[in-house]
């Protein structure tokens, strides 16, 4: 017997199971195959959780969860998904600013420019002393490069450097001024 179904017949009483602890238990469900290293299992259950509960305490975070851990790996469209429904359902969420900069990037990682944009532009826009600004800046020139808007690339990639000068991150800022020597 899995450990959601164990759960749901020990902690529900006659009748509907209890969905506070069906919920429980598949969020336990998914950290354990996130603990056990199986972030592929661990994704769709937070997923799952998250979709079947959207009331349960903990699915806001199983959402965000669920859209890092695709993102990781790779699978853009699985974050991407997770992500935007945390931003729909979850407005004024603890993990905002972490889901407008993972939604952003998984947005690139499918080659969706132009929205992965307008994510990093709200994001930057919203946040703008997020911990993330800096590569929001360079991933926004990085999109406008690979649209073919190198004017907005270099001023995009123009502001991630002095962002980054200020950081103190001499090797990115390095990686970004040759970049942006190198465009046309």
């Amino acid at each position: 017997m899995s450990g959601l179904l164990t759960c749901v017949l020990l902690c529900a009483g006659p009748g509907e199971p209890d969905m506070t602890a069906t919920a429980a238990a598949m969020f336990a469900e998914a950290k354990e195959a996130y603990e056990a290293g199986n972030d592929s299992a661990a994704a769709q259950r937070f997923y799952e959780t998250a979709v079947t509960f959207p009331d349960f305490s903990m699915a806001p975070d199983a959402l965000y969860y669920a859209g890092t851990l695709f993102y990781r790996l790779q699978d853009y469209d699985g974050s991407a998904k997770a992500l935007e429904k945390y931003r729909k359902l979850y407005a004024d969420g603890t993990y905002l600013t972490e889901v407008y900069h993972w939604l952003g990037l998984s947005l690139f990682g499918q080659a969706r420019y132009q929205d992965a944009i307008a994510v990093f532009a709200d994001e930057l826009s919203m946040f703008p002393e997020a911990e993330y600004k800096g590569d929001a800046l360079k991933y926004t020139g990085m999109a406008y490069e690979l649209l073919g808007e190198h004017e907005k690339a270099k001023e995009s990639l123009g502001k991630a450097v002095e962002f980054f000068r200020a950081e103190g991150k001499t090797e990115t800022v390095r990686y970004l001024e040759e970049y942006i020597a190198s465009l046309p």
